[in-house]
């Protein structure tokens, strides 16, 4: 009998792709993320229905959208879908010092009751803090779960915090903000009214050469397929 060697199921993910080496397809929605940046678009919108991979693309994007002197920060609405405004607004400073490693003692990051006093004490006091830091890198924020609107609580503050965020943006050069949202752009009312000339893209279904990369190349080493069985598989 031949022993089989034991091994994870490469296929069984279950959490968002952060890994390049095994994160396929997308290249229309990372050169159209890549353009739109390099043309100095502020905001940028990609839609896609749930578990159709847009966390695995936000992750990725850092790693593999080549736009010099640009750091990227990635920030999930959904933790956070409870949460008042200021706190929100609290969580996210907190989210860039320590993605961007920065020295906590070395910036002042605004609490949720000074930012419940002072509203623009966040895009005021706190991102030029960020942008000295950073000198002449700009900061791209990559906001994911968007549909945290679909909630009237938290749509009511992810909306203010929109209009903040356009206000001090549309000032401020270096600073640029994709959205990542689950639902169709027609259907997002509320964000389009903000940002009424957003570039869209679609996060839809691999094609067919990024299906079978997904196939294949995680059992390259010890499995072979027949064309036939990436035929059916794809079909699928």
């Amino acid at each position: 009998m031949i022993q089989l060697k034991s091994q994870r199921n490469p296929y069984i993910i279950g959490r968002p792709i952060s890994e390049p080496e095994i994160f396929f397809g997308r290249q229309e929605q990372l050169a159209f993320i890549e353009e739109n940046l390099r043309r100095g678009e502020k905001f940028i919108l990609l839609h896609g229905q749930r578990r159709i991979g847009k966390s695995s693309l936000l992750q990725n994007i850092p790693k593999l959208v080549k736009v010099d002197k640009s750091a990227f920060v990635s920030f999930d609405l959904e933790y956070h879908s409870q949460e008042k405004l200021e706190n929100l607004l609290e969580s996210l400073a907190e989210t860039i010092v320590e993605q961007l490693k920065i020295d906590p003692d070395k910036v002042v990051i605004p609490k949720a009751k000074e930012i419940e006093e002072q509203k623009d004490i966040f895009c005021t006091n706190f991102l030029p803090q960020i942008h000295e830091h950073l000198k002449d890198t700009n900061l791209v924020l990559l906001l994911d779960e968007f549909d945290a609107l679909n909630n009237k609580y938290i749509g009511i503050e992810l909306e203010s915090l929109f209009k903040q965020l356009k206000n001090i943006v549309y000032k401020n050069q270096r600073l640029f903000v994709i959205i990542f949202a689950g639902r169709k752009p027609a259907d997002i009312s509320n964000l389009l009214k903000i940002f009424p000339k957003v570039p869209i893209a679609e996060v839809g279904l691999l094609d067919k050469e990024s299906i079978e990369q997904l196939i294949i190349e995680p059992v390259a080493d010890s499995l072979k397929y027949e064309p036939k069985a990436i035929e059916a598989i794809t079909n699928l």
